[in-house]
């Protein structure tokens, strides 16, 4: 029985950990929260911090473990990729490469320095260095911690005035202590898990990414996955050349891929972030059911050094909408109310928050209290937004 280590302990590994029993794997989760949901379902639990790359290694050898993997947590992507080299385990690619694609400023040094597009940017320690090079940047700008996740510390900037708040709330978020300011890139946003066979990308199994109201804490923040995407075809395959660009610039081998895009109005691919984890909004979990492939064994093989098949582009007979729930006001949670439309059908939800519990507006991905999983038929929800499947948040205030 092959024994898998998984960094983490958020409800986004429940389906993995299901996958990896499944595949006769022996699992351990490990995280400093012993209370997270996901620890009630693999076999073994170890309490360490994701982020220490010491204790994470530590762990791996004493549990003589034969994978390590960060799914869906990305604070734990360096220390995962640390312990599997230092041990000798399958790794997706290098330490020194995943530090460059874990670093916002390094990697947009990175890909200007290869002739990728990506915004004008530059990274800072302090707001003062920000200040001094902020003349000559056009506006507007977004100004995000180097290193974290799910939007935290990230601000839309439109006037200087407005700049050093916004530097303040990034520099609060970054444990290196580095912010990140670059330009604005208006065009579709688009959220992929991708896989990686032998150094090959696997065909792009895009979806539209639909971020929070205007206005609203949630307005930088992802909160529906909708598949299929329906961008032309030339740019979709623009953009799976830049990536396989990258992933051979980078010499990466084989494993799964959370990929942030953009498409300009023109049809220019723009590569935001590519790092080795799946997506944090169970993003493998709707490919999975959307393309009736999967990803979540393949995550798993890929750790285990186990050997890939690929898949051409799979054939789409339904949509697939991912929605993630947050909170729209403060009160005791009773229940989460789907209105689902004609033909639709709930797949999954998982339902973070239990009934009962206090709950807040939610600042940042950090938040949500609820994910689910529904499919709707063709073509009628090609196009979707957040309204397209209403449901009903009833709390006691």
């Amino acid at each position: 029985m092959k024994r898998i280590l998984l960094l983490g302990g958020g409800s986004v590994l429940i389906p993995l950990i299901a996958r990896a029993h499944e595949l006769g794997c022996y699992v351990i989760t490990a995280d400093y929260r012993p209370g997270n949901a996901a620890h009630g379902h693999s076999d073994a639990y170890r309490y360490l911090s994701v982020v220490d790359r010491d204790a994470v290694l530590e762990v791996a050898r004493e549990e003589g473990v034969d994978g390590v993997l960060a799914f869906g947590a990305d604070p734990a992507v360096l220390s995962a990729v640390y312990a599997a080299e230092q041990l000798g385990l399958p790794s997706p690619l290098g330490y020194t490469e995943a530090q460059i694609l874990q670093r916002k400023d390094a990697f947009r040094d990175y890909l200007h320095n290869h002739d990728f597009n990506t915004p004008a940017s530059f990274g800072a320690g302090t707001l003062g260095e920000a200040m001094s090079q902020l003349s000559g940047q056009t506006f507007p700008l977004m100004v995000k911690p180097v290193d974290s996740a799910g939007s935290k510390g990230v601000s839309r900037v439109n006037r200087e005035e407005d700049f050093p708040p916004a530097f303040r709330l990034a520099m609060g978020e970054s444990r290196a202590g580095r912010v990140v300011t670059e330009e604005f890139v208006r065009g579709l946003a688009l959220e992929a898990d991708c896989l990686v066979v032998d150094g090959v990308v696997q065909p792009l199994l895009l979806s539209h990414e639909v971020f929070g109201p205007k206005g609203s804490p949630l307005v930088y923040t992802p909160m529906l996955f909708a598949f299929p995407c329906d961008m032309p075809p030339a740019w979709t395959e623009a953009l799976q050349r830049e990536v396989q660009r990258l992933v051979s610039l980078m010499g990466v081998g084989s494993g799964v891929f959370n990929l942030e895009a953009r498409v300009s109005d023109n049809g220019e691919p723009y590569i935001m972030e590519f790092s080795p984890r799946a997506g944090g909004g169970g993003l493998a979990a709707a490919v999975d059911c959307a393309y009736r492939l999967d990803i979540l064994g393949d995550a798993l093989r890929a750790a285990l050094g186990e050997p890939l098949r690929g898949y051409a582009y799979p054939l789409v007979d339904r949509a697939v909408y991912r929605r993630l729930v947050f909170p729209r006001a403060a009160g005791r949670f009773e229940a989460l109310e789907l209105h689902l439309p004609p033909g639709a059908r709930c797949e999954y939800m998982d339902l973070i928050a239990s009934p009962g519990d206090t709950l807040a507006p939610a600042a940042n991905a950090a938040g949500c209290m609820a994910t689910f999983l529904v499919t709707l038929p063709l073509p009628e929800f090609q196009h979707m937004d957040l309204e397209s499947v209403p449901f009903t948040i009833r709390m006691q205030t």
